[in-house]
């Protein structure tokens, strides 16, 4: 991907925005031999899941 920003702080800003914006919220989960379910992620969820990303990446 190529960004054209002001410094580097603002391209990976920009790149970040870009990737989250294509990001799905809504996914397709099974559990064993169960049918598919549907789970939509809320804005509440998906910041969640960052956090517990980035807390992850940390370790």
């Amino acid at each position: 991907m190529i960004v054209e920003a002001n410094d580097q702080k603002d391209a990976a800003m920009r790149a970040y925005s870009v990737i989250h914006d294509v990001t799905p919220d809504t996914f397709e989960v099974r559990d064993g031999d169960a049918p598919s379910q549907r789970v939509l992620l809320s804005e509440e969820d998906q910041d969640e899941a960052l956090r517990r990303t980035l807390h992850s990446a940390k370790r």
